[in-house]
C-alpha cells in the first residue's frame, strides 16, 4: 500500500517530479486532488468539499494516482535517467572547471584553454535551464 504521508519536503518534490513527467497519464480528477493535496497543501477534507466527494474518496484517488505514478517510473525510469544525467553534468561541470584551473597555471595554450571554458559554460547552462524549471 502506498503511502500518501507527506512530511517530508523530499516526497512532495518527489510527487512534483513525477506529476511534471508523468501527470498526463492520470485522470483529470487524479491530477486535481494531486495538485490540491501535494503542491498547494489541501487537506483530505477540503479536497473533499471542493470536488464534492468524501474524504476516503479523495484518498483512495491519491493513493491510486500515487501508485500509479510510482510504477510509471518503474518501468520508464525517466526521473531516474534525469537525475543520473543532472548528477554527471555537475561532475563535468566540476573537471572542466578544474583542468581550465591547470591550463591556466601551466599557461597551456589560449585555444585549450578556451575549449575547456566552453564544456564549463555549456554545462552550466544546462544545470541552470534545469533549475529554471
Amino acid at each position: 500500500m502506498v503511502d500518501i504521508d507527506v512530511s517530508s519536503d523530499v516526497k512532495r518534490v518527489e510527487i512534483g517530479f513525477l506529476l511534471d513527467l508523468y501527470g498526463n497519464i492520470l485522470t483529470e480528477k487524479q491530477k486535481l486532488s494531486m495538485d490540491l493535496y501535494f503542491q498547494q497543501d489541501f487537506s483530505l477534507s477540503e479536497i473533499a468539499e471542493q470536488l464534492g466527494i468524501t474524504r476516503q474518496a479523495v484518498r483512495d484517488s491519491l493513493i491510486r494516482a500515487e501508485t500509479t505514478l510510482y510504477d510509471t517510473e518503474a518501468r520508464l525510469g525517466l526521473m531516474k535517467r534525469f537525475d543520473k544525467v543532472r548528477k554527471l553534468m555537475v561532475e563535468t561541470y566540476e573537471n572542466a572547471a578544474f583542468v581550465r584551473n591547470y591550463a591556466q597555471r601551466k599557461f597551456l595554450a589560449a585555444d585549450v584553454i578556451d575549449k575547456i571554458t566552453a564544456i564549463q559554460n555549456a554545462a552550466a547552462e544546462i544545470l541552470n535551464d534545469d533549475n529554471d524549471k
